[in-house]
């Protein structure tokens, strides 16, 4: 099988003494893109993340989801609950993805304190969300 040519050493052949070099961190380049988004994935899509992670507001309330692949179990806590750890259990969705909806427009305020408890290995961790 003929090894394929890369593009830009036929744009600049001074580069032609690096090309294994330079295949290689093109070869990491798709292996990488593969991990993250898939075979057919996007780049773009998986950039855009945060319009589908984080807090959300819906017409009932908020939506939250994080990405926590290792965790065995997730709940949000925080002011809104009175800290209650256990009141408000997230629900594990595919490949990682937790989570909950919350009820009312009003129950997560600006300025508000909010934790994740992720539960990992039998421990107790408590995250602070991005947004």
């Amino acid at each position: 099988m003929k090894k394929k040519t890369l593009g830009i050493l036929k744009v600049d052949p001074y580069l032609s003494p690096y090309e294994n070099d330079l295949t290689a961190r093109m070869d990491n380049f798709i292996r990488k893109k593969e991990e993250l988004v898939g075979k057919k994935g996007r780049l773009k899509t998986f950039a855009n993340g945060y319009n589908y992670f984080g807090f959300h507001r819906t017409r009932k309330g908020w939506v939250y989801r994080e990405w926590a692949p290792a965790a065995e179990a997730l709940y949000l806590t925080g002011d809104f609950n009175e800290w209650n750890t256990r009141s408000h259990a997230m629900t594990a969705l595919e490949n990682g993805v937790w989570e909950i909806e919350i009820s009312g427009r009003n129950t997560l305020k600006m300025g508000g304190k909010i934790q994740v408890i992720v539960i990992h290995n039998g421990n107790e961790l408590r995250r602070i969300p991005t947004h």
